[in-house]
């Protein structure tokens, strides 16, 4: 460690010409390695976090250059991704049940994991967006392969932010903040789920080529727990083997009795809900349910949470998640800075697929069996039946609440719902 430290120092000294960020990050990360092979747990964390802490804060300043990640031959976006994955799985070792400060910069990390990963998915697919949002997109990638060096103008800066402001006004802040990511303050997301239990999930590639998870747990402002993840067969059968015949029976047997079936979406659950929501899950809470925010990443995103089973009461009664939790779901966390949710009344706009069982959908916001696309009151006390398709729609300021019950197909920014037209994902950036 002292070696690692005088030779950066001594790389830095101007008479070098400084190293460049790269090389820093390089750098930082050896000296967070090196604190974590020497600490002993019950032993302070203090100088992991700091050395993880430092290279963080490298890996923003070059994120925050776009144009190095765009032109390099290098593909240095995938070798930040590996950097992240390092520093998660270095702060995962320490216990974060004791120490607050680790899991904030375990979820730190995260978060800046997604919002990277957003951001090139926009980029890679621009063509994918409508014309507005595609041209603004287009211009900022061109800003970013501009020059040689990693350094931007004063005159670029500003018109960087000058592309920013035209994306929130064509879109959102939200869509801004994923071209454009920004570093995120935790203080305000853990004030924003503090009434809820949420888990963030990540899946992160390793130095050594293989990809790990990690698990943030949120129960309240002082307790964040970042860890990384076994997963095992119940994630198997129900993420990966996508053709197989245990995963089909699976789909096949949501609605029939757990009975002797529920062993995938059982082991599912145990890998991945930790055991404190579990723990309170199996507790009698009928009159008020457990509220879970779940923030998935890749294949997790897939899955559906609700269906997850769970042991209850001395005789191991199964039950799914739904009859005890009321789940959310958010791709990132920091979309809820961005949001500007609140409680919603008067319209909703609701359409529900005409060829699957939607019997209850259709009680509860009193549509007749016939009907596709409806404007109903909150609560449903009346509606009357729309025109036009569900985009047409969508692009009105009279909603509080758009509901959609329908199939869907397709990856990346070109999936899609079938809502009467294929609405793709890069569509509904722009409404």
């Amino acid at each position: 460690l002292i070696h690692l430290g005088a030779a950066r120092a001594f790389l830095t000294e101007p008479s070098w010409g400084g190293m460049r960020a790269v090389e820093q990050l390089s750098m930082a990360l050896a000296v967070a390695e090196c604190s974590a092979a020497i600490w002993k747990v019950g032993d302070p964390a203090d100088d992991i976090l700091a050395a993880c802490a430092d290279a963080f804060r490298l890996f923003e300043q070059i994120r925050g250059r776009w144009g190095v990640v765009a032109r390099s031959p290098i593909a240095p976006a995938a070798v930040l991704r590996m950097v992240l994955g390092e520093l998660a799985r270095l702060v995962a070792q320490i216990p974060t049940a004791a120490n607050s400060k680790a899991g904030r910069m375990g979820l730190l990390i995260a978060l800046a994991a997604k919002q990277s990963g957003y951001a090139e998915l926009i980029r890679a697919e621009r063509t994918l967006l409508d014309d507005s949002l595609g041209v603004l997109v287009e211009e900022i990638v061109k800003l970013e392969q501009t020059h040689d060096d990693d350094l931007q103008t004063d005159v670029e800066v500003r018109y960087l932010a000058d592309l920013r402001a035209d994306l929130e006004h064509a879109s959102s802040p939200l869509l801004a903040d994923i071209v454009l990511p920004q570093r995120v303050a935790i203080e305000p997301i853990l004030d924003c789920v503090r009434d809820c239990v949420t888990l963030d999930f990540v899946q992160l590639p390793l130095a050594d080529g293989s990809e790990a998870w990690f698990r943030t747990t949120i129960e309240h402002a002082e307790l964040v727990i970042f860890e990384e993840l076994r997963m095992g067969e119940g994630y198997k059968i129900l993420v990966e083997d996508d053709g197989s015949p245990q995963r089909q029976g699976l789909i096949d047997h949501l609605d029939s009795e757990l009975a002797g079936r529920s062993r995938g979406w059982e082991l599912a659950a145990d890998e991945l809900l930790p055991e404190s929501v579990l723990e309170r899950l199996r507790r009698p809470t009928s009159d008020r349910p457990l509220e879970l925010l779940i923030s998935p990443h890749k294949k997790l995103s897939r899955i559906p949470w609700n269906a997850l089973v769970v042991a209850v009461g001395v005789d191991d009664r199964r039950i799914r998640l739904i009859e005890r939790a009321v789940v959310a779901q958010i791709p990132m966390l920091s979309a809820l800075l961005e949001s500007g949710a609140e409680r919603v009344s008067g319209p909703a706009l609701v359409w529900l697929a005409g060829d699957v069982a939607n019997q209850l959908e259709q009680i509860a916001w009193g549509l007749d069996a016939d009907t596709l696309i409806a404007n109903c009151e909150i609560p449903a006390d009346s509606h009357h039946v729309l025109g036009g398709s569900l985009s047409e729609n969508l692009l009105s300021d009279r909603w509080g609440l758009a509901y959609v019950a329908s199939h869907g197909s397709g990856d990346r920014l070109g999936q899609y719902i079938e809502a009467g037209e294929k609405l793709t994902a890069a569509r509904a950036l722009s409404l």
